[in-house]
C-alpha cells in the first residue's frame, strides 16, 4: 500500500511540475502533505516536515550566503580584467578562440547563473565567431558544457538538490569529486583544442597572419553584468582575488563547516568593498532575491523528503524497485545511474529527477551495498547534460542569442558532453570515490 501511494505521489509531483500546473516550490510542499493525509499520517505530518526542514537547514544557509558572496564579488568587477584579457588574446585564430571560449566560461561560471554567463559570453566572444565565419555550434557547445560542468559547485542547482535529498554535506558529496571535476575541465579544454584545430583547417587559417578583430570594452563588460560604476572596486582586485582563493581552498580542505565559511566570507567581502552602511544595504538588497529563491527551494525540498521518510513510503518504493533489479547489476548501480543521469537530462527536468527519482534509486542502491553518497557523486557528474537539455532555460537562451537551432546544438554537443561525463566518471572510479 505504501509503495503504491508513494509511486502515485511521485508520478503526480512529476506531472504537476512538468505540465506547470504547480510551481516546483508549491508542489514540493502540497503534494507530500496530501499524500500523508491520504495515508493516515495527518497527526504526525507536522513533526515529519519539521524534521525534514532541520536536515536541510545547513544546506539552505550555505546556498544563501554563497550566492550573496559570489554575486557581490561580481559587483566589484573582480572577473572583468580576466574577461578582457582572454578576449584580447584570441585575435582571429580559431584555435585560440575556441580554447578561450572554454577557459572564459569555466572562469566566470563560478556564480552558477547560466543566463548571465551566456549573455556575457555572447557579448564578448560571439562577435569574433561571426567576424571570422566560425561555426557557432562550437561556441554553444563549449559555452554550455563548461557552464554546466561548473554547475557541479556546492551552490549549483543539481548539487543543492542532491545534498538536500540525500542529506549530505559539501565535504561528503562535492569535495571528493574535485579531482574528477578537474579532469573534466582539462578534457573540455582538449575538446576546445580539437574543435579549434578543425576550424583552422576549414577556414584556411595561416599562423602569423593575425588581423585585428573588434574587441569589447570594459564599459561593455560592465553593462552586460549590469554593474554600476559605483560598485566597481578595481583597486581592491588583488585583495578580493585572495579572498576568493582562500575561501575555495578552505572549502576543499574542510577547514570549517561550509555554511559557516560562507557566512564569514560574505561578511568579509562586504566590509572590504562597501564600508558605507548605505552601500552595504544596497548590495544586500540587490542580491537578496536570488539568494532567497534558492533557499526557499531547499526548505521546501526538506518538507518533501521529511514526509517521504517519515511515512516510510520511500522505503516501500525502494524495496519494490530492488525486486526488479537483477542481482548482477546491483553492485554497479552508481556507475549505471551516472550514465542514466546524463541521458535523463534530455527528458526529465532537474526538479523531477533529483526530487522524484533520486531518493528512490538511492534507497534501492543501498540494498546492494552502494552508499547514498556514492550514488549521489555519480549522478552529479552526469548533470553536465543539462547544457543540452530543452528543459532548462539557459541553453535555450544561448541558442536564441546565437541563432542556432536547438536540435543542432544537441546533436553537435551530445558526444562531447558524454565523453566529458565519462572521463569524470572514470577518474572518480580510479581515485575510489565511486564504486565500479
Amino acid at each position: 500500500m505504501l509503495a503504491l501511494l508513494g509511486t502515485v505521489t511521485i508520478a503526480m509531483f512529476v506531472f504537476l511540475i512538468f505540465t506547470k500546473r504547480l510551481h516546483v516550490i508549491t508542489a514540493l510542499i502540497a503534494v507530500p502533505i496530501v499524500a500523508g493525509i491520504i495515508g493516515g499520517f495527518g497527526p504526525k505530518l507536522g513533526a515529519m516536515m519539521f524534521d525534514g526542514i532541520k536536515t536541510t537547514a545547513p544546506t539552505g544557509i550555505l546556498i544563501m550566503f554563497s550566492v550573496m558572496f559570489f554575486c557581490i564579488q561580481m559587483d566589484t568587477g573582480l572577473f572583468n580584467p580576466l574577461i578582457l584579457r582572454i578576449v584580447s588574446m584570441v585575435k582571429n585564430d580559431p584555435l585560440k578562440i575556441s580554447v578561450g571560449t572554454a577557459v572564459l566560461t569555466l572562469a566566470i561560471a563560478l556564480d552558477g547563473e547560466g543566463v548571465t554567463n551566456f549573455v556575457i559570453l555572447s557579448l564578448t566572444m560571439l562577435p569574433i565567431y561571426r567576424r571570422l565565419g566560425m561555426n557557432p555550434l562550437i561556441f554553444t557547445c563549449l559555452a554550455s558544457l563548461a557552464n554546466y560542468l561548473m554547475n557541479s559547485s556546492p551552490w549549483g542547482g543539481p548539487t543543492i538538490r542532491a545534498m538536500t535529498v540525500l542529506q549530505l554535506g559539501v565535504e561528503d558529496l562535492f569535495t571528493p569529486l574535485v579531482p574528477a571535476i578537474g579532469a573534466g575541465m582539462l578534457w573540455l579544454v582538449v575538446v576546445a583544442y580539437i574543435l579549434g584545430m578543425k576550424e583552422r583547417k576549414r577556414l584556411g587559417y595561416v599562423k602569423g597572419n593575425d588581423l585585428e578583430v573588434t574587441q569589447v570594452s570594459a564599459a561593455e563588460i560592465a553593462a552586460a553584468l549590469k554593474q554600476d560604476e559605483t560598485t566597481l572596486r578595481p583597486k581592491l582586485m588583488w585583495i578580493n582575488l585572495a579572498l576568493v582563493v582562500t575561501v575555495m581552498t578552505a572549502l576543499v580542505m574542510n577547514a570549517m563547516p561550509p555554511a559557516v565559511l560562507f557566512i564569514i566570507a560574505f561578511c568579509a567581502t562586504l566590509i572590504i568593498n562597501y564600508r558605507d552602511f548605505g552601500q552595504m544595504e544596497e548590495r544586500i538588497r540587490a542580491h537578496a532575491g536570488n539568494a532567497l529563491w534558492a533557499t526557499i527551494v531547499v526548505f521546501a525540498a526538506g518538507i518533501f523528503t521529511g514526509v517521504f521518510q517519515g511515512t516510510k513510503m520511500i522505503d516501500a518504493m525502494a524495496l519494490g524497485l530492488v525486486s526488479l533489479i537483477p542481482d548482477a547489476l546491483g553492485p554497479h548501480m552508481a556507475v549505471i545511474c551516472g550514465g542514466i543521469s546524463y541521458l535523463s537530462t534530455l527528458v526529465v527536468s532537474p526538479d523531477a529527477f533529483y526530487f522524484g527519482v533520486l531518493p528512490i534509486v538511492s534507497k534501492a542502491a543501498a540494498y546492494f551495498g552502494v552508499a547514498p553518497v556514492e550514488l549521489g557523486r555519480a549522478v552529479l557528474l552526469g548533470q553536465l547534460g543539462y547544457g543540452i537539455s530543452p528543459l532548462v532555460a539557459a541553453p535555450l537562451l544561448l541558442c536564441s542569442l546565437t541563432k542556432v537551432e536547438f536540435f543542432e546544438h544537441q546533436r553537435f554537443a551530445f558526444i562531447w558532453g558524454l565523453s566529458t561525463a565519462l572521463i569524470m566518471m572514470a577518474t572518480a572510479v580510479v581515485i575510489g570515490v565511486i564504486p565500479l
